[in-house]
């Protein structure tokens, strides 16, 4: 059994409706907090995403943002760790030629 939000008689667990008040019963729906292969992958490839994603989930899912957080920062590092590669090897090419 559980009480009504509006009233506080009790009620059904089952019931949409308060059958004393009238008021319709404040339903929670089940979440599901798992982490998520898709979004980590994109949150890895765009890691900007994955940082506007992990500010979407940090409240009402936690351990999914937590995943999408953790798989945006390797992407960040991963991104930056290319970059500084290309770069090197760019220049070293570059200063080949003379």
């Amino acid at each position: 059994m559980k009480y009504c939000s509006h009233c506080g008689k009790e009620i059904m667990d089952e019931a949409v409706m308060c059958p004393h008040c009238g008021c319709a019963v404040e339903s929670t729906p089940k979440v599901n907090d798992e982490p998520n292969k898709g979004l980590n992958i994109i949150s890895f490839l765009l890691p900007i995403v994955g940082a506007i994603m992990y500010f979407i989930y940090h409240e009402k899912e936690p351990k999914k943002a937590a995943a999408i957080g953790k798989w945006s920062l390797y992407g960040l590092g991963f991104t930056v760790i290319c970059y500084v590669l290309l770069t090197a090897c760019g220049t070293a090419a570059l200063y080949s030629l003379y």
